[in-house]
Order: C-alpha cells, then structure tokens, then sequence
C-alpha cells in the first residue's frame, strides 16, 4: 500500500494495520451511501467491489482482491437484483424484467428523466441511484424472484433520456438507461 511515512514522504507498507483502516472507511461509504442495509449487505457490497486479482474468486494470495471505493458505493445504491429493459419506443409497450429479488417481495419500478444521484427512499427504506425518481409501477416476484412488467411508452417521448432502476426494501437493481426512440 503506498501511503504516508513517519518523517514525511511516502512508502510502499503491507499488513492488515494498513488495510484494515482502508477497508473500514470503503464499508463506511457504502453504509453511508445506503443507511438501510444490514451489516451482511454492507460485506456483500464491500465483496462485489473489489476487483479480483490473481486466480478467479477468494484465493490465498489476493484473498477477494484490492478494495474499490467507487465500485462499492455503487454496489451500495444498486444491490443483487438485475434489471433488464427492451428498447423504449415511443407509443410502444416496453417489457422490464427483474431478476434476484426477494421471493414474493414488492418490487418498486423507479424512473428519472434527470440522471442519477443518490437518493434516499424512506418509503421502500431504501437508497437508490437515481436522481429526482419517480414511481413507475410495483408488482410482486414469483417464488424464484422473478418478475416481468409491461408499461406503455408515452408517444410524445421521443428523445428523452430515461434511467430506469428496480428497488425493494435494501436491495436495488442495475440502472438502465436509454434515450426514447
């Protein structure tokens, strides 16, 4: 780790007295970005942002990997589930699908015709990755957690850039972003 020297100047160290505090501040982060995960969802996101290193997976050199802030806090405010959306076309039906989500749990379908940002949803105690959101549609996920919705596209849509995100109590989807053709 290239950090701060006793005496000034900066050096190469190891150990976990230099990554422990480094991996401490990237879990505040992500609990930061999210308050409403459990501290087993805070270790998922912390996990998912690391980027591997030597063999795939948890090995014994590299353990899970290097440490990524940006990665974590995004995995924070996205979460487990996938989200999948045919192309928007206007005075279309457009079909979104989700996977990964709570068996029987209510799925919220957020949109944002301004971009992302992270957003606190007390009502779902959930934070997600859109800016000034709005609620689509909800609907439950079958036993798999799975679940498909159709929605219409608005005619006088075409042109607008869109970012779509699925949300459930703590857990979030990708963004999925598009410009209306």
């Amino acid at each position: 780790i290239w950090s701060t020297f006793l005496g000034g100047g900066y050096s190469f160290a190891s150990g976990t007295s230099f990554s422990t505090p480094m991996t401490n501040g990237v879990a505040a982060a992500i609990y930061a970005a999210n308050p409403y995960l459990s501290a087993n969802q805070v270790e998922q996101r912390l996990y998912a942002g690391c980027d591997d290193l030597g063999a795939a997976g948890d090995d014994d050199t590299y353990g899970r990997g290097r440490i990524n802030l940006e990665k974590a806090v995004i995995a924070a405010v996205t979460g487990s589930m996938s989200l999948t959306v045919t192309n928007l076309v206007a005075g279309q039906t457009a079909n979104l699908q989700v996977s990964g989500a709570d068996p029987g749990g209510t799925v919220y379908f957020a949109y944002s015709l301004t971009g992302t940002a992270i957003t606190d949803v007390p009502q779902v105690n959930a934070t997600i990755g859109l800016a000034a959101p709005a609620l689509l549609a909800t609907a439950v996920a079958d036993g798999a957690g799975t679940l498909s919705l159709d929605r219409p596209v608005p005619l006088g849509a075409v042109g607008v850039s869109t970012w779509v995100m699925a949300v459930e109590n703590g857990n979030g989807s990708n963004i999925a972003a598009q410009v209306i053709q």
